[in-house]
């Protein structure tokens, strides 16, 4: 290692080979390894399109699309929990206004009281989903007859993407209410949506709390990075404060290097680069 004060560099070298510098402008080290990697604000790790295998175990990546941090297992990317600002759930219910169905034929249910929607996913009367993974959906409707005429079966189902996907409820006289409740784990794609139905021999759900349509995201799957920092999708980012910018705070991987303009730091401890020792030379020129 040389210390050169007329440039400002140091020079890397091993058996008089030199292989890196270090400076306050540039700096280029072919191989970093380094046991702790620590920012006093933040690190931003960008997009991949690596394939995940065995020699990758550990790599970690952010998915745009799940919005979660990923992480490759040796043979599939996996995600490490639900989204980053707040799991994704929802509630609705009809706000005590009832609702007019068709008798005998399946109808699709209104919502129009939000009691919570954590990631804006429901519109239109559906539950779109913007983060795929795996959701747990609940539909409950009460099915009713203020005339005091029996009510003999009352169904709620729950489908996807237009289709039914798991009905349930009973099949016995009532005079004035029959309730039905479906629960699922369904399989999430990006812009897949489910919707609550119900199926009735009575013209009327009630519209009470005790109709309602609820879902949670239970598990993102990972669904490809394609988060990217400001710079190119090569970079590792660092920035103190406010949006990174192009090119700037990065460690940069290219043509098997790893480079980064500027290094500042309180204590930098190494013995050995790529396998090799380093002894410490300090050189001075100039008068």
């Amino acid at each position: 290692m040389l210390a050169i004060s007329n440039t400002g560099y140091i020079s890397l070298s091993t058996a008089g080979t030199n292989w890196g510098y270090l400076s306050s402008g540039v700096n280029y080290l072919p191989n970093l390894r380094s046991t702790t990697i620590s920012a006093s604000s933040a690190i931003q790790v960008g997009a991949n399109a690596l394939a995940c295998a065995s020699g990758i175990s550990g790599t970690m990546r952010y998915s745009q699309i799940s919005s979660t941090m990923e992480y490759c297992n040796g043979s599939a990317w996996v995600s490490m929990g639900p989204s980053a600002t707040q799991p994704i759930s929802f509630l609705v219910n009809n706000g005590g206004s009832n609702q007019t169905v068709t008798s005998g034929a399946p109808t699709k249910l209104s919502w129009n009281t939000k009691v919570f929607d954590t990631n804006n996913n429901f519109s239109g009367n559906r539950f779109t989903a913007t983060v795929p993974g795996k959701y747990l959906f609940s539909l409950t409707a009460g099915c009713t007859n203020a005339g005091g005429v029996s009510i003999d079966y009352c169904q709620a189902a729950i489908y996807k993407n237009g289709s039914s996907a798991a009905v349930n409820g009973p099949q016995a006289t009532a005079t004035n209410y029959l309730g039905a409740n479906v629960v699922i784990v369904l399989d999430m794609a990006n812009g897949d949506y489910v919707e609550g139905y119900v199926t009735t021999d009575t013209n009327t759900v009630n519209g009470n709390t005790s109709t309602n349509f609820s879902g949670a995201l239970l598990a993102p799957q990972g669904g490809g990075g394609t988060a990217q920092p400001a710079g190119s999708n090569a970079d590792v980012q660092y920035n103190g404060a406010g949006a990174l910018a192009a090119d700037t705070g990065k460690f940069t991987y290219a043509s098997g290097l790893l480079s980064t303009p500027n290094i500042s730091t309180t204590n930098i401890s190494i013995t050995t680069i790529n396998g090799q020792p380093i002894t410490p030379v300090l050189v001075v020129t100039g008068s």
